[in-house]
């Protein structure tokens, strides 16, 4: 079969309209035609050379193959004809290059098909891949990143807080009669809010509200939630979600060149690390750190129970939270009457020997709840 062709003769940057055929040897024959000027006169001269031997083939474009070839000066050829691909795959001639990929972009299914795993792989990095780096970055942090964090977003959001001074000076004193020590600096602020809540910043400041600490009827309770608050940050659970986000969006801006918006999101993150949301799995490591620190403490671990029966009651009584509640695998954190279950499972022991200074210092925080 013969094709039309373009050659480049290595002489010069023009090009030359080929003929390309192959000979009773299966080599390539290119003809052409050349321009020269005899006695002033314009004269068309047709050359054709056989070429034997080829440096490269490379598929460019669907059906446009150029072959450079290894005489000096190294002719190049371009034919921009499908059928002339599909001869040179069949005579098994090496090419740089498939057509198959070609093939994919013009088949509509193949091409969904494609996409489709493209998509899956890009949620499966931002899914899972971005929090495990990310986790593995902060678990590889000095604390002091931690604490820094901690201390900014405690100036933006404990600023707006109105926080109870004598209930906090108590919530420490308590804290520190324990004896439990931990390598972060770990302080409480009590918030007088009628909010049924608690939340730990990075580095080891915890902020419990007096709404939840009202409803709470003895030691073994609090000390649940403390040591629930004190897992998150032992865990740096949120370093680890401020760092998530952040890298997520680092991905983006890289993308986009938008540099500003990855400083934005940190900063948006330390505005609202008091409503953030853990995952399932942190949810889970703060409950077993708390029944830890029960143990630790010499508090009876039936507290943790105890507490969740009053989140229970709280989510019971809220038509938004007992349905959230209820639709485990559309939240984030594990249904609580599961984490219930999962918490009475684990109680080894039912100690409660706190000491009678530890009561008194509890007793006079709850009193304290009033003041303002």
């Amino acid at each position: 079969m013969m094709y039309k062709g373009k050659l480049y003769n290595g002489k010069s940057s023009k090009s030359h309209t080929a003929t390309v055929t192959w000979d009773y040897r299966d080599q390539l024959k290119i003809t052409y035609e050349t321009i020269t000027v005899q006695e002033d006169l314009e004269v068309i001269v047709n050359n054709s050379f056989t070429y034997e031997k080829i440096d490269t083939i490379e598929l460019i474009t669907k059906g446009l193959v150029q072959i450079i070839f290894d005489d000096f000066p190294h002719p190049i050829l371009e034919v921009d004809d499908i059928n002339f691909y599909k001869e040179l795959k069949e005579k098994d001639v090496k090419i740089d290059g498939d057509l198959s990929f070609y093939h994919i972009f013009n088949s509509p299914l193949k091409a969904l098909g494609l996409g489709v795993t493209f998509l899956a792989a890009v949620l499966s990095f931002y899914f899972f891949a971005i929090p495990f780096l990310s986790h593995r970055l902060v678990d590889n942090l000095p604390i002091s990143y931690d604490v820094e964090w901690g201390e900014k977003s405690a100036e933006i959001i404990l600023d707006e807080e109105e926080i109870n001074k004598e209930a906090s000076l108590l919530a420490n004193e308590l804290f520190h009669q324990t004896g439990f020590t931990s390598e972060f600096p770990i302080e409480f602020y009590v918030v007088n809010s009628d909010i049924v809540n608690a939340y730990a910043l990075p580095g080891g400041k915890i902020v419990l509200y007096t709404g939840l600490l009202e409803k709470m009827e003895d030691i073994n309770e609090l000390y649940a939630l403390i040591g629930h608050e004190i897992g998150h940050v032992e865990q740096r659970h949120s370093s680890k979600s401020l760092v998530e986000a952040a890298a997520g969006y680092a991905i983006l801006s890289l993308m986009l060149s938008d540099i500003n918006g990855l400083t934005a999101v940190i900063t948006d993150q330390l505005h609202n690390l008091n409503k953030l949301s853990y995952s399932r799995s942190m949810e889970s490591e703060a409950d077993e750190y708390a029944l830890y620190f029960l143990k630790d403490v010499h508090a009876s671990e039936e507290g943790l129970v105890h507490l969740f029966d009053i989140l229970i009651d709280e989510y019971e009584n809220n038509e938004v939270l007992k349905y959230a509640s209820k639709v485990t695998f559309l939240s984030t954190h594990p249904d609580i009457h599961e984490r219930k279950k999962n918490a009475e499972k684990e109680i080894s022991s039912d100690q409660n020997n706190v000491s009678d200074k530890e009561l008194m210092l509890y007793e006079d925080l709850m009193s304290s709840l009033s003041i303002e």
